[in-house]
């Protein structure tokens, strides 16, 4: 159950590769396309950038407990395959209250779609790119934002760059979780918690005074809880505490896992986790 106290202000406002601010000047976004033309069998990538009045804030893809994820709903053209489509969301913060506990952004978050460009689009084909951003900002109260975005990009033989957006957007990738590639990653039950179990295959361990699991799928764990951090071996385990409003075990798990130093040489400070029906009595 979510917890929202909303004062009832819709604000709508159009965009177009710009910047745009709600009446309040609560959240300022801009909307920015990697590429003026892209060629066919390119990735075009478009970036929604939140900038955040200081106090405010507003809230990942999972929520938490009291809130509304960021979402982003696309309406594209019918030579797009829309099941290509993803959108990545950046590490947020996990804020605790009491017994509250939400995932969210403060400042500033930039949110990174990428649309593949089938490799037998015609050359010249104008794609018409059109989607409805939805969030929510709070302070002491919450109000909820939407957003429109309508964008125009040209198929063409040569992919056109722009270089300003380009590099804002590699920026902001560098802030994404990733996939957990050379670690090995597990989980188990015991008590009222699950225990996650995280190493190499070759033994080393990195030092990490500090790793939180933050769910991607909501009703998997207590938010607020308590996290708690222990070396059993040559392996982390951590443990953390199942969502006490839920009856039974969640036959999944799946979320990032956060350290408070880079998992690797590229400086990845989030991994990204996912299983199903694994877990073992």
């Amino acid at each position: 159950m979510r917890f929202i106290l909303l004062t009832i202000a819709i604000l709508s406002f159009f965009l177009s590769d710009g910047m745009a601010k709600d009446p309040k000047r609560h959240v300022a976004i801009n909307v920015m396309s990697e590429y003026t033309e892209v060629k066919p069998g390119g990735n075009l990538r478009i970036a929604i950038e939140f900038k955040i009045e200081k106090g405010w804030n507003i809230y990942w893809v999972n929520p938490g407990d009291a809130g509304m994820a960021t979402s982003i709903e696309w309406i594209l053209p019918d030579i797009i395959d829309s099941k290509r489509v993803y959108t990545q969301y950046p590490i947020p913060k996990r804020m605790v209250s009491g017994e509250i506990g939400d995932y969210i952004y403060e400042d500033r978050a930039v949110i990174v779609t990428t649309i593949p460009i089938p490799a037998n689009a015609p050359i010249g084909t104008e794609l018409n790119l059109k989607g409805r951003i939805s969030y929510l900002q709070c302070k002491d109260i919450c109000i909820p934002g939407n957003a429109n975005i309508d964008i125009k990009v040209n198929v063409g033989s040569v992919s056109k760059l722009i270089s300003k957006n380009s590099k804002a957007i590699q920026s902001a990738l560098k802030n994404m979780p990733c996939l957990s590639e050379g670690w090995k990653i597990s989980y188990n039950f015991v008590d009222s918690n699950f225990v996650l179990s995280i190493s190499r295959p070759d033994g080393t361990l990195p030092k990490f005074n500090k790793l939180e699991f933050m769910p991607i799928t909501e009703g998997q764990i207590c938010n607020w809880g308590k996290q708690t951090l222990a070396v059993v071996g040559n392996e982390y385990q951590l443990s953390i505490p199942l969502d006490k409003m839920r009856s039974g075990r969640p036959d999944s798990l799946f979320g990032i896992i956060v350290a408070d130093k880079p998992w690797d040489k590229k400086g990845t400070r989030a991994l990204i986790f996912g299983y199903a029906t694994v877990y073992t009595e």
